[in-house]
């Protein structure tokens, strides 16, 4: 089984009760929030939406708002920083080519330099947004039973509270565990291998 959850990282089951309602996230990387459909104001609810995303198939879901975001975002940073210089050679191109056909300002790639570095980023953080979201599909579908063993720690998960961050094991499982953390008020799913003993608040 342990193979099965590496890399989802880990989670915790259990009520949490909120001070207050969760902050409405914004989208991220071009994908809108769903709170209703996949909510996570508690470690419990998190993980109920961790494995409808992976029975849908939302992987785009999943790592754009389900996952540890500092996690994701330096992913994808990675990602974007490999390749930034051949989209700023390619957008160069293709900013000549316009500049060919006679397009007018309006209609052609910005020749303000800032303005066009920004493109530059932006673009490398779609696309390498979509790597990541490709590698998650990927690593997930190696395992197709991972939803299957989250639903049973969604049934018999013990949990550990240590406020922004939990965990949940199973009885008679040793050296695996799940794990969540709480960032806006939103549990995520946190990227740590193997148990780590939680303090208790």
């Amino acid at each position: 089984m342990r193979t099965t959850l590496c890399g989802l990282a880990a989670f915790c089951v259990g009520a949490v009760t909120l001070a207050q309602e969760p902050v409405a996230p914004a989208a991220r990387y071009g994908v809108a929030p769903a709170f209703d459909a996949y909510q996570q104001g508690t470690v419990k609810e998190a993980l109920n939406s961790v494995t409808l995303s992976l029975e849908k198939g939302r992987f785009e879901y999943l790592v754009a708002h389900l996952l540890d975001p500092k996690l994701i975002d330096a992913r994808v940073e990675e990602r974007a920083k490999a390749m930034e210089d051949a989209i700023d050679r390619e957008l160069h191109l293709v900013r000549d080519e316009q500049f060919r056909r006679g397009l007018t300002a309006r209609e052609r790639i910005t020749s303000d330099a800032g303005e066009f570095n920004a493109l530059v980023r932006n673009e490398a953080r779609s696309r390498a947004f979509k790597l990541v979201v490709r590698d998650t599909r990927a690593h997930f579908g190696e395992y197709p039973e991972t939803a299957k063993e989250l639903r049973r720690y969604l049934r018999e998960g013990v949990m550990i509270d240590g406020g922004d961050v939990a965990s949940m094991t199973l009885k008679g499982v040793k050296d695996e565990q799940l794990n969540l953390l709480k960032v806006n008020q939103r549990w995520h799913l946190e990227d740590r291998k193997g148990p780590e003993p939680i303090d208790k608040k």
